[in-house]
């Protein structure tokens, strides 16, 4: 099987599906929605407006004061920015799609993910099965908090052959949003599955270390975690590393205060092998994110046994129903996130058998079972639609 994959593949989580497929014995064409600095094989985007939005994720990655919403329900003007320039970019993200297809002519077109590389796709009319994913923020609060993104979601999905996602209420999102009923879908981690070789049960824990492993991601909201680190900083039993903030003013800042010197310790964006190093001496992992799928930083840590302590937020409930070994607080205030974490310090640790979806070695035969159906269903009743679309291209 010859997959043509359009993702932004700056992202490990895009990374670790192509390599997924690869060990699964499928060729793969990669196209990359965003520049990519490094010597990835990648066929890269061309435009000024990939620039464009890249200066805009700077933007926001880099605001000097976070957003302190509770409720995920806030957009900053940068993403509404972000989703406006994925919108116009769509027409010529069609073309390089169509022009990538005819050089590679691959069974399957899967994109990740929906809001951005997904839109293209649906509406590249390539007479292809299509494929897409959606985890995170892409149906709350992206779709919900814009018309026009809804709009164009509820006018593609149901061109969709097929769709993955990690987290159940995120297909139900998907039916509401116009995605018909039997179309072939998929539950699995959002990078194709855990490498219990790269993340094994750990012996390495050091009692009081927590850790943030979510990156400088707003929906991530490390700025959460740091006001709670700032609550805690009088326990002084406790170390923390904030993974990806490096660099991010509010976490320099509290960084610098005298009490958390050589206590509270910002890294940069981490290579899988030095991330599963920090993961693997993690006392506590807290994810205090307000809206999200399935974490894969979160599924990780509970591979090694770290004890987890998150949002209570759906996907990471459907979660614990699933491990049952996670503690998870409200959205009340940063005193709930801080109790939280103090009160898992120096819990024993729990090692989770990760139920199959979420394996690396279970999906690389749901993955290929999952493609073969999306290729029998745009062989069926909706050929003769994709036809029509095809001809008036």
């Amino acid at each position: 099987m010859k997959v043509l994959l359009y993702a932004d593949f700056r992202s490990p989580t895009a990374r670790a599906w192509a390599a997924g497929l690869i060990r699964a014995g499928v060729e793969v064409h990669c196209v990359s929605s965003e520049f990519v600095d490094d010597d990835f094989p990648v066929v890269q985007p061309s435009g000024a407006v990939s620039r464009l939005r890249q200066v805009a994720v700077r933007a926001r990655d880099e605001a000097v004061t976070p957003p302190r919403t509770l409720t995920g329900k806030e957009i900053r003007p940068t993403e509404g920015l972000q989703t406006a320039l994925a919108l116009v970019r769509n027409r010529g993200r069609r073309a390089e799609l169509r022009k990538q297809a005819q050089i590679s002519s691959p069974d399957l077109v899967h994109a990740l993910r929906l809001p951005y590389e997904g839109l293209a796709l649906l509406n590249a009319n390539l007479g292809l099965p299509l494929v897409v994913s959606t985890w995170g923020q892409d149906f709350v609060p992206q779709a919900e908090n814009s018309r026009l993104l809804k709009y164009w979601l509820t006018r593609s999905l149901q061109r969709a052959n097929g769709i993955q996602y990690d987290a159940p209420i995120d297909y139900r999102r998907a039916l509401k949003y116009g995605l018909p009923d039997g179309v072939p879908e998929l539950y699995a981690a959002g990078n194709f599955g855990i490498d219990t070789d790269l993340f094994p049960p750990s012996a390495e824990r050091i009692p009081g270390h927590i850790v943030f492993p979510r990156g400088r991601a707003e929906s991530a909201n490390g700025a959460g975690f740091v006001r709670a680190v700032e609550l805690l900083k009088h326990h002084s039993q406790l170390r923390f590393t904030a993974i990806g903030l490096k660099g991010i003013s509010y976490a320099e800042k509290a960084a610098s205060d005298p009490m958390l010197t050589n206590r509270l310790v910002l890294t940069p964006r981490l290579s899988r092998e030095a991330f599963a190093e920090v993961l693997a001496t993690a006392d506590v992992v807290v994810s205090p994110t307000f809206t999200d799928g399935t974490p894969n930083s979160i599924l990780e840590a509970l591979a090694c046994g770290v004890t987890v302590v998150a949002g209570n937020i759906p996907s990471i409930a459907n979660l614990q129903s699933e491990v049952g070994v996670m503690t998870l607080f409200e959205h009340g205030s940063d005193e709930e996130v801080a109790a939280a974490i103090l009160g898992s310090v120096g819990r024993p640790p729990t090692v989770v058998r990760l139920p199959e979806h979420y394996s690396i070695h279970s999906n690389q035969a749901r993955v290929l079972d999952f493609y073969d159906g999306a290729i029998r269903h745009h062989s069926g009743p909706n050929k003769v639609g994709d036809e029509m679309d095809q001809s008036r291209a």
